[in-house]
């Protein structure tokens, strides 16, 4: 198993064999706690115009995401752990996702175009994540950090990557320091900001909540030939 670690959209781009691409703050935590509160699949896509008409042509989706942080006009869910922990028990069992955010999914996206497969990943389902390599013994893994915006890099998908390259390729790792670290870097002071209303502080312990899943998130395509994700159970 070959592993490199690249970064943002070019780094999606780059992508070869099986592409792992990372989002931590918090479009793939946020997918993963959505999954593990029923939802059936999840459909990335690179904007919130492709996510709205999605909802047109099929009302029975939900739309969740963000841009710049909040939640767009017209979506149902934000890009929030908190938020979809708070939602009634069964709120989202059965329930199909539209999810459209700045970094995450348009980084699946255009990932999706390079690579033969392709996982999103974050801290939650990290353990998940390496399990299933570990099964399917891909000969290139191609971890992609995408960062702020998918633009400019970010410490927690950098650490991400790092503790998933270190676990390949079987280096020590020590997920309680770099949790210390991450809270506080400078793309953690949101959640610590009043005035951040749509970055809650318990966001950031739900997104540093290491292996709190057991699946990976999956990418592949529906019968309709549309990008989905799927939890896939390790």
């Amino acid at each position: 198993m070959r592993v490199s670690m690249d970064f943002c959209l070019g780094g999606a781009r780059r992508a070869r064999g099986t592409a792992v691409v990372i989002d931590v703050f918090r479009a793939f935590s946020t997918a993963a706690y959505a999954f593990a509160g029923g939802a059936a699949a999840i459909y990335p896509v690179d904007g919130v115009a492709a996510a709205l008409a999605m909802k047109a042509a099929d009302p029975e989706l939900l739309l969740m995401g963000e841009t710049q942080g909040r939640r767009p006009e017209g979506f149902d869910l934000g890009n929030s752990p908190t938020e979809i922990m708070a939602l009634a028990a069964g709120g989202l069992s059965g329930r199909r996702i539209v999810q459209a955010t700045s970094a995450g999914t348009r980084g699946l996206v255009v990932a999706a175009a390079a690579a033969e497969n392709v996982l999103a990943a974050s801290f939650v389902t990290a353990g998940a994540t390496l399990r299933l390599l570990a099964a399917r013994q891909p000969e290139i893994v191609s971890l992609v950090c995408l960062g702020a915006a998918a633009e400019e890099r970010s410490p927690e998908d950098d650490m991400c990557g790092i503790f998933l390259k270190n676990a390949l390729e079987d280096y020590p790792n020590h997920f309680e320091a770099i949790a210390r670290y991450l809270r506080g870097v400078e793309s953690a002071k949101p959640f610590f900001d009043p005035a951040a209303d749509w970055a809650p502080e318990s966001d950031l312990e739900l997104c540093l909540a290491f292996d709190r899943f057991g699946f990976a998130l999956v990418a592949g395509h529906d019968t309709d030939g549309r990008l989905c994700l799927v939890a896939e159970a390790v």
